[in-house]
């Protein structure tokens, strides 16, 4: 029994263990379970098997078929009558052949040159490489996501712990005051006064309970995980983590972008596509073989081995010449053409676009760094007047209503502090992820 109960101990601080997670496992797990991930890699499978298809259709093909047929009237033919004597301009009905007739064949061909099936190729393998690079722009925009709600649901707890902290101190010094009251000693507007700031913090110790369970969620949605699994976050490295940010340089370029390999595989993948309609004005040239069998019977006795089937056999190729299609590769090729120049401003367009993202994003990082940094010095201004209030009141030389303004400050600076921490870590998210180093900075591996 108690080796049960131990294990049971044991397993249970284990499982504990496992759902506490760092940033890291966070982005690990939803790598790992993100329905976004499982489609880019799904359509990567999908490419592959449609480039091994298209490969095929240049590979030896061969077929078989077996046709039976049965003629409830044997078909007519007309010759001359004259061939038989009779008169010139006459012609005589005569029914040829046998009412059962099967034939069996064994196809064989191979595609000889077509620069359609060449360049197709080397599309289809430029269309997988083009996957490659989009799951990577998956995973950065879904380590960007779940960095965010994270950060956010670290800080909502964080301020919900000082929350608790704060309405137990402020608790004691209502029961304080309470008891003075009945002695006489305060009067009962001080109570009072303090009664109600000890209300609204209660109330938005509420506000900070829901709103930590709802970043939570938030958090495991950006995860793919079911809302109804239990989930604890790693928390230990806050303030180191809060120090990086600080001290992160601000210069930053968007070189590292994956959305520039992207549109410029595209332009690849359109070029190709251009060829492949170029080259469809190409000969194709194509070979082939056949072996047949037949048997014609007036009795339905095919299976029959001691009637003969014959044989037959042939082998060619073929040659296909586009001459003339009403100007349509033309007018195709030219359409493809300007499509590709389409894809050409694209990319143009992005560079100037991500130049002035990560502009924004620098100018966004460095005024809520300076931003933190004023109001972290405004906390721990408010935290020293609380505590000298806190200090003179017990004393007996200090104010009620100076004890109230104190805690009421705190709690404000408070706020203005984490508030500012979060934008601070979405600035530093967004900042990341428009250099392209989302993935290097918060998954290296």
């Amino acid at each position: 029994m108690k080796k049960t109960v131990l294990w049971l101990i044991l397993l249970s601080t284990s499982l504990y263990a496992q759902n506490k997670m760092s940033l890291q496992q966070c982005i690990e797990y939803a790598l790992k379970n993100h329905p976004n991930v499982t489609k880019a890699e799904l359509e990567k499978q999908i490419a592959k098997y449609q480039m091994r298809e298209t490969i095929g259709k240049g590979l030896p093909q061969l077929n078989a078929d077996l046709d039976v047929r049965h003629f409830v009237e044997l078909p007519v033919s007309l010759i001359p009558a004259q061939i038989f004597g009779g008169p010139p301009g006459k012609f005589i009905r005569v029914q040829f052949g046998t009412q059962n007739n099967a034939q069996a064949n064994l196809q064989f061909s191979q595609l000889i040159f077509d620069g359609q099936y060449f360049v197709g190729i080397e599309a289809s393998k430029l269309y997988y490489q083009l996957l490659d690079k989009q799951i990577i722009k998956t995973k950065e925009e879904l380590a960007g996501n779940v960095a965010k709600a994270y950060y956010a649901v670290i800080i909502n707890q964080k301020r919900l712990d000082i929350l608790k902290i704060n309405l137990s101190e402020l608790d004691s010094t209502l029961q304080i005051l309470k008891a003075l009251r009945k002695n006489g000693m305060v009067e009962s507007i001080d109570v009072d006064r303090v009664q109600v700031t000890y209300n609204n913090l209660k109330t938005e110790l509420e506000k900070a309970r829901k709103l930590v369970e709802l970043s939570l969620n938030l958090l495991k949605f950006q995860m793919g995980m079911d809302l109804k699994q239990s989930l604890e976050l790693d928390d230990t490295n806050l303030e180191q983590q809060i120090s990086e940010v600080i001290n992160q340089p601000t210069t930053a370029n968007g070189s590292k972008r994956i959305e520039f390999d992207l549109l410029q595989q595209q332009i690849k993948l359109q070029k190709k596509n251009i060829q492949r309609y170029q080259f469809g004005r190409l000969p194709g040239v194509y070979g082939y073989a056949s072996l047949s069998t037949q048997a014609q019977r007036n009795e339905f006795d095919f299976w029959d081995t001691k009637k003969q089937w014959f044989g037959f056999g042939l082998i060619g190729f073929q040659i296909k010449v586009p001459l003339f299609d009403g100007l349509v590769a033309h007018n195709r090729i030219q359409a493809e053409k300007n499509r590709l120049y389409t894809y050409e401003q694209d990319l143009k367009l992005f560079k100037q676009a991500v130049d002035l993202e990560v502009s924004n994003a620098e100018t966004q990082f460095i005024n809520t760094k300076t931003t933190l940094e004023i109001q972290k010095r405004n906390l721990e201004l408010a935290q020293e007047v609380f505590r000298v209030s806190k200090q003179k009141y017990e004393k007996g030389v200090g104010s009620n209503l100076e004890l109230v303004q104190a805690q009421t400050a705190l709690e404000q600076a408070q706020i203005n502090y984490f508030n500012t921490l979060l934008e601070a870590y979405s600035a530093f998210v967004d900042l990341k992820k428009s250099t392209g180093e989302i993935l290097s900075t918060f998954y290296p591996k």
